[in-house]
């Protein structure tokens, strides 16, 4: 799946949950121009790919070629981050605190 734009465009969805009709009108295209891109007959332009990555944090390079660097992987996070409650991303800090704490203990053990 992730070995075209397709598959990937369609992972990148699923990894948000939200269906084509959903995606297709936060793009400004029809469900059916979306499905298109999803099982690769059709490939959205420069002017929706912009759109895309604008507004779901998809990188742009791991969308069209596949190819993810650091920085896009901490973009993306910080974007899915954002999308928390506060209470969820309160609990993903405390989380972060305990893990650096275990890993200080650790290294001066």
């Amino acid at each position: 799946m992730r070995r075209t734009f397709g598959g990937r465009l369609r992972l990148a969805r699923l990894e948000i949950k939200a269906s084509q009709s959903h995606m297709a009108r936060k793009v400004g295209v029809d469900s059916s121009t979306w499905n298109r891109w999803e099982h690769n007959k059709s490939h959205p332009g420069m002017k929706d790919l912009k759109k895309i990555t604008e507004r779901f944090g998809f990188s742009l390079d791991w969308l069209v070629m596949g190819v993810d660097t650091r920085s896009d992987v901490i973009g993306r996070l910080i974007f899915l981050l954002s999308k928390l409650r506060r209470r969820e991303l309160q609990k993903i800090v405390e989380w972060a605190e305990v893990r650096c704490e275990s890993d200080t203990l650790s290294e001066k053990n």
